[in-house]
């Protein structure tokens, strides 16, 4: 008993050390692997995932992206032995952000949807916020704009005195909105703002990020200003999380604004890490690949379609149509023909507790649930709300919409080309209600029958 309370007072006395060096990197990390070695030996889920989450924290610098991943998975895999919400919280967003830099988008897509999950059971604020700001920021990753403004709203609605850093987080997707979508006043608006915060904080990675905003503002001057107070810092500045995103927007603004030389530099710095996705600690915001970086600073047209094709293997829509130095966009083209999407129950006469989905073709078997009928009903009536407000009280409209969200995360699991469909034209609020889009025409299948199938979506 002296022993294991011993380990245990040597465990979080590392975890101390590793928090308090936070600034020497190499300290803290042995520190941080002490702690891990220590609660090992305790078998202790919780404090283990303390201790993986400092390693993952001491070991955050570009070149150590194996150590993260390793940990991230080593920590997914304590969410089996440990029903902790909290451990279940940091385990799915350690490994959505490792999954991100190594362009995984089915790791990316499940781990989304374990956070759906996890806000769905605990019912927490916290755990919404963090769910809806991640998916936020993918579906701004995706170009969905319409959506991600949607999730950026509920993730404020959720509560941001809850969660550390909210305020923060919010004000990066709201930027990301306004340059996806070309509003210069907003720009300049978060430019101004941002700038202001790095120079009061003397931070480096808030100055970057103001640099492109002033850029994509129509303020090449401004931006130019910036790269100069950056650039001679450049070979100092600490290899922890932030350094793969300050290297690359000081390279895209160095590049927009007539600063070749330092946007040669950054390349140089950044050529080790091409095919790495790039985003700010713990996966708030998407920043693009490094390669679509080493293009901007060199015009490299084979470094240009490395980048757009590793945007387009994510599904990273408005990333993949930037032109050679981001400033402009390709049309958008939509695939040839209609696809054909199943949504059903198994067998309708002999109920199996399954259901079909995916496309034709390459369907599969998931396990049945109230949400899916529920979704099926909205596929099948377009422009209709579920529930009808006027008819079921607030009690059943909320078992309803906690259903259906349920049951996206779920298939999210299972096949991400209907979730993803199903969660870019359902609009969400008091009710439900699809939205078919025009430009992506869809042929639901929405029974055993074939003559039940309904065309949706086609102009």
């Amino acid at each position: 008993m002296a022993g294991a309370r011993d380990l245990r007072e040597r465990a979080h006395q590392a975890l101390g050390l590793a928090r308090a060096h936070a600034r020497e990197t190499e300290r803290a990390a042995a520190f941080a692997d002490e702690s891990v070695l220590l609660a090992e030996e305790l078998d202790d889920p919780i404090l283990l995932a303390d201790a993986l989450g400092a390693r993952l924290t001491t070991h955050s610098g570009p070149e150590d992206l194996d150590v993260r991943l390793s940990t991230s998975l080593r920590m997914l895999g304590l969410v089996r032995h440990s029903p902790d919400p909290g451990v279940r919280l940091e385990a799915h967003l350690w490994r959505l952000t490792t999954a991100l830099e190594q362009l995984d988008l089915g790791a990316v897509r499940r781990q989304l949807a374990a956070l759906e999950l996890l806000a769905d059971e605990t019912d927490e604020p916290s755990h919404r916020f963090h769910a809806c700001s991640r998916r936020a920021m993918f579906a701004l990753t995706e170009g969905d704009t319409v959506g991600a403004a949607r999730l950026a709203a509920e993730a404020a609605d959720a509560g941001v005195d809850e969660v550390p850093g909210a305020d923060a987080a919010l004000r990066t997707l709201q930027a990301e909105l306004a340059r996806q979508r070309g509003e210069r006043t907003a720009l300049v608006q978060h430019a101004s703002t941002c700038e202001k915060r790095g120079r009061s904080g003397d931070l480096a990675s808030l100055l970057a990020q103001a640099a492109v905003l002033w850029l994509e503002g129509g303020e090449p001057e401004r931006a130019r200003q910036l790269v100069d107070q950056i650039a001679p810092a450049l070979g100092d500045l600490p290899r922890d999380a932030d350094w793969l995103l300050v290297t690359c927007k000081v390279c895209e603004a160095a590049a927009g604004s007539g600063r070749a030389g330092t946007a040669a530099r950054c390349a140089r710095l950044l050529a080790p890490y091409a095919g790495r996705g790039v985003l700010d600690s713990r996966a708030v915001a998407f920043a693009g690949v490094v390669d679509d970086y080493l293009a901007l600073a060199t015009r490299d047209r084979e470094q240009a379609a490395t980048a757009r094709a590793a945007y387009r293997r994510i599904g990273a829509d408005w990333w993949a149509r930037r032109g050679p130095l981001g400033r402009t966009h390709e049309p958008v083209t939509g695939p040839a023909g209609v696809r054909v999407l199943h949504l059903h129950p198994a067998e309708a006469e002999r109920p199996t507790g399954l259901w079909c989905v995916g496309r034709e073709g390459a369907t599969r078997m998931v396990p049945s649930m109230q949400g899916l009928e529920y979704l099926r009903q909205l596929v099948d009536r377009p422009g209709c709300e579920v529930p009808e407000a006027a008819e079921e009280s607030e009690q059943v409209r909320s078992a309803v919409r906690r259903a259906m969200r349920t049951a996206l995360a779920r298939l999210e699991l299972h096949d991400g080309e209907v979730a993803y469909e199903l969660r870019t034209t359902i609009r969400t609020g008091p009710a439900y209600r699809y939205e078919p889009d025009a430009f992506r025409p869809v042929e639901w299948r929405l029974g055993t029958d074939q003559h039940a199938a309904r065309s949706v979506g086609g102009p």
